[in-house]
């Protein structure tokens, strides 16, 4: 029997986090503005029920307009955000996992003094990983061998192929990240 992602997955999923309290938003029927990822209508609807909640009538003209640069000023910068976020993503052939183990690694400092070393280190480690994977999807039906196969491919691309500098903690924190994408993807789970 044939089963599909909808019936498995989606649709389970939507149900769950209705039970939660959030709301399920679908695209049809709605103007989407894929520019910015929103729903012009329903921001509209919120930020009236924000206002509503507030007095707005003690708000003078000189602090709702610096209240609305300060808006834009955060828009800029999330749009700034996302287009790195996206660049960052081409780098590892849209490859999401790859992007945000890029981040994780600038942000913890380890193990490359470069950002140019680091994606070298992680794309051949990309490119090896994927291939095991592809070859013989097994290991992730078993995290512990898939952290044991992770942590020698580590070693083998951070270490002896790329000379970084890579502790054992080093070694067992980008392990951790690493084996937790690929389960996540595997088990088709979001990152969170």
């Amino acid at each position: 029997m044939k089963f599909s992602e909808d019936s498995r997955v989606k649709v389970p999923a939507i149900f769950h986090l209705t039970r939660l309290g959030y709301s399920y938003l679908p695209l049809r029927n709605q103007r989407w503005d894929r520019e910015t990822n929103l729903f012009p209508g329903l921001l509209r609807e919120e930020l009236e029920r924000l206002f509503r909640s507030r007095n707005l009538s003690e708000i003078t003209a000189e602090e709702m307009q610096a209240n609305i640069t300060a808006l834009n000023d955060i828009h800029a910068r999330a749009r700034e955000l996302e287009r790195r976020n996206q660049l960052l993503r081409a780098k590892y052939t849209n490859d999401a996992k790859y992007a945000r183990l890029h981040k994780r690694l600038l942000e913890k400092g380890e193990p490359a003094a470069s950002e140019r070393k680091l994606f070298e280190a992680l794309s051949s480690l990309k490119a090896e990983a994927d291939a095991r994977i592809s070859q013989n999807g097994q290991p992730l039906t078993n995290p512990a061998f898939a952290a044991q196969m992770m942590t020698t491919l580590i070693i083998e691309q951070f270490r002896t192929r790329h000379q970084l500098p890579l502790t054992p903690e080093s070694c067992q924190f980008i392990s951790a990240l690493v084996v937790r994408e690929y389960l996540d993807e595997f088990n088709g789970q979001q990152p969170a």
